[in-house]
């Protein structure tokens, strides 16, 4: 029995020695589950299914947005009317598109400038900043005449070319593939007109005579 007792106190030190240290064991962080989380330490709640960022306004492709000439109601100018377009695929059908456009009249409560009857022929580009419109006759004897009524047609048709295209300087208006002084007997078209050769007369009030005698 003497050797019983050294036992014991040898064993009652191992063990002291290994509780001791078994506390300064670092154990690894318990992971808890999110769905057994304390409140307050819950975690980024995921996109809601289906759900995808704002789409973009749709953007319309091969459109240009063009600007058309017509008359006030007042009788005292021009207004332009924005109307967008499919893009034409060359200046020439460009300019074809706008006049049948213009020929169409407008769509906001404006003033037609060209009879509807009213065909274009032909567009002819001289490389020089000069473009030649033909259109049927029925530009001129569709025509309902008056001074400012027939200025309004000639200033829409330059203005509405020279705006929207930067190739062209001047408009030459030809009737039938030909020439005319007049449309309607009151302005002077013989020659190609410029955007202020039409703007002088339209802010005036008035349309320049024609002179047939002066060319």
């Amino acid at each position: 029995m003497r050797w019983f007792l050294p036992l014991l106190v040898v064993l009652g030190i191992g063990a002291g020695i290994i509780f001791f240290n078994a506390k300064r064991i670092d154990l690894p962080p318990v992971q808890t589950p999110t769905a057994n989380r304390p409140s307050g330490e819950t975690a980024a709640p995921p996109p809601p299914s289906g759900e995808t960022a704002p789409a973009k306004a749709p953007v319309i492709p091969n459109r240009k947005r063009f600007i058309l000439l017509f008359a006030k109601p007042s009788g005292n100018g021009l207004r332009p009317e924005p109307r967008d377009l499919v893009r034409p695929p060359t200046l020439r059908a460009a300019i074809r598109r706008v006049l049948d456009e213009l020929i169409q009249g407008p769509r906001t409560g404006l003033v037609e400038t060209l009879p509807r009857s009213t065909r274009v022929l032909e567009v002819f580009l001289d490389g020089q900043g000069t473009v030649y419109a033909d259109f049927s006759k029925e530009l001129s004897t569709a025509h309902p005449g008056g001074v400012w009524t027939e200025a309004s047609t000639v200033a829409s048709i330059v203005q509405t070319l020279t705006v929207n295209f930067e190739a062209i300087q001047k408009v030459a208006i030809l009737v039938e593939g030909k020439n005319v002084e007049t449309l309607a007997g009151h302005v002077d078209i013989w020659r190609p007109l410029t955007r202020l050769d039409t703007r002088s007369f339209l802010l005036a009030g008035e349309a320049p005579p024609s002179n047939p005698k002066s060319r």
